[in-house]
């Protein structure tokens, strides 16, 4: 099993759903210290953002 990690978070790349651009914009009430550029959703629905985009949360993570 090959696990990534995120921030301070191991995530199984097997339970990853899809990841997805973040949008900032839509939730003007947010305000995160970080620039978050994706959303990873996981199987079980749980969201972890992420500093990458999603291409390259691909090529970085999920590459063999």
């Amino acid at each position: 099993m090959k696990v990534i990690t995120i921030g301070k978070k191991l995530v199984p790349v097997e339970q990853v759903a899809f990841v997805e651009p973040f949008d900032p914009a839509a939730n003007p009430e947010f305000k995160p210290e970080k620039d978050y550029k994706g959303r990873i959703v996981m199987l079980n629905r749980d969201i972890v953002l992420t500093e990458q985009t999603p291409q390259e949360f691909a090529a970085d993570d999920l590459s063999p």
